[in-house]
């Protein structure tokens, strides 16, 4: 790699890191603990931020001297030796599949939520990933909801339409984790992963009761051809009056219950957007709420720097001269294909890179800000003018369509690997456009 690309690689790296910063649940959740109501408080938590979460909690709890007790479910590794909190169970689940371990964690949640008396104070603290890691199977076998699960992330569907259908299977989520603890105060704070920042869509919205119904979980079913003939069962149940749904939105169960957003994509892209500004780049946001294939995604980002390096404007006529970084977050989809270990980053960046012609003056990264993209335990990718003098343009196609965005990077050398980051705000997409005479 030439040093112009080792410099841009430290720059989107560093805007990366304080993108997560910013999204830290220490940091986001300072100034947000409610305060005790007279009895204990009750710490109940779920998603890839949970420890973290949790550890603040106790932090700052103890020292007021209340009677402090709960559990987090949290992704497997997530406890490490001086990390986690003390008093606060950990108990880690399977994700983004649930497995035996998320079902103990939600059955310990929702026996401590059971226990709440009228005057604790219920905090439930929600973050990205929480569906699966906190997960008990409502009329149908754990089994069942993991490979319905599984099925419904190979379909295409997205976030909201997933969680549709596992709202109404799960004795967790569309409210029911609060329903459980009433009549106690229940207070909870989230760090959203979900475009458009919907609670009842973080973690399947443990504390937010449901609009919908079956008939509408079942659409999603058929729209992406899912067959899950155990949920069908179970949804079918329902709408027939043979089966309980989710608690809905005006259920007294859920009257004393608050839900906030503490942090979420958009505080992450403000962060890094700042950074890039006082390094003297220009930044344009091209908006936080990318959803969709990725594939697509990342040719349209393709094309919107093109129009930057050719035309000094946006695709929409706004005006955009290099040089200029482009920012973008949300999240979005992958259609499984072939036997490969692309993550949606990955993914969209090999279409964003193959979208561009050779040499074109162009660095990006494409990254998931929890570090985990997929299952090839990478944060996403780095795009570079010279990517295809790595790895030959016809093998990156080759890979493409076998669905080994991760390969096709790696035998790059254009990898991010961060590790989990303990936050988790969607995706993080920075494509910096140089001027065509080589200007930052």
């Amino acid at each position: 790699m030439t040093s112009s690309t080792d410099s841009a690689r430290r720059l989107l790296r560093a805007a990366f890191d304080a993108a997560v910063e910013a999204a830290d649940p220490v940091r986001v959740l300072a100034d947000a603990w409610p305060d005790p109501t007279g009895g204990d408080v009750v710490v109940l938590g779920m998603g890839k931020a949970a420890v973290k979460m949790a550890a603040a909690a106790e932090a700052h709890y103890r020292p007021l001297g209340v009677a402090l007790r709960g559990a987090v479910a949290a992704p497997q590794g997530a406890q490490r030796p001086g990390a986690g909190p003390s008093t606060i169970e950990v108990h880690e689940g399977g994700h983004p599949v649930p497995d035996a371990g998320s079902e103990a964690a939600g059955r310990r949640l929702l026996e401590l939520a059971g226990d709440a008396r009228a005057d604790d104070l219920v905090i439930v603290l929600v973050s990205g990933g929480g569906s699966a890691l906190a997960a008990v199977p409502d009329g149908l076998t754990g089994e069942q909801l993991a490979e319905t699960n599984r099925e419904l992330l190979a379909s295409g569907a997205d976030i909201r339409e997933m969680n549709a259908v596992r709202r109404r299977l799960d004795a967790v989520k569309g409210g029911r984790l609060a329903a459980a603890a009433h009549p106690a105060r229940v207070e909870a704070l989230i760090v959203s992963d979900v475009v458009g920042d919907e609670p009842l869509d973080i973690a399947s919205g443990p504390t937010v009761g449901d609009p919908g119904d079956a008939r509408a979980a079942l659409d999603v079913l058929d729209r992406y051809g899912v067959a899950a003939p155990a949920a069908r069962d179970a949804l079918v149940a329902e709408a027939a009056g043979r089966r309980d749904g989710p608690p809905r939105p005006d259920d007294p169960r859920l009257a004393r219950c608050r839900t906030t957003i503490v942090a979420s994509g958009a505080t992450a892209l403000a962060a890094a957007r700042r950074l890039f500004e006082e390094e003297g780049l220009a930044t344009r946001l091209l908006s936080a709420e990318v959803t969709g294939d990725a594939r697509e995604a990342g040719r349209a980002h393709a094309r919107q720097a093109l129009s930057v390096l050719e035309h000094g404007r946006l695709s929409d006529g706004t005006p955009c001269a290099p040089p200029v970084v482009l920012l973008s977050g949300g999240e979005t989809t992958v259609r499984v294909r072939g036997a490969g270990r692309g993550g949606r980053n990955s993914t969209f960046a090999l279409a964003l890179a193959l979208a561009l012609p050779d040499g074109t003056p162009v660095h990006a990264l494409a990254a998931d800000s929890d570090g985990i993209d997929g299952a090839g335990g990478h944060a996403g990718a780095f795009v570079d003018p010279g990517l295809f003098q790595r790895i030959p343009r016809p093998e990156a196609r080759a890979l493409d369509a076998n669905g080994d965005s991760y390969a096709a990077f790696d035998r790059a050398g254009a990898l991010l690997l961060t590790g989990p980051t303990g936050t988790n705000v969607n995706d993080l997409r920075f494509v910096w456009v140089h001027a065509p005479d080589g200007r930052r």
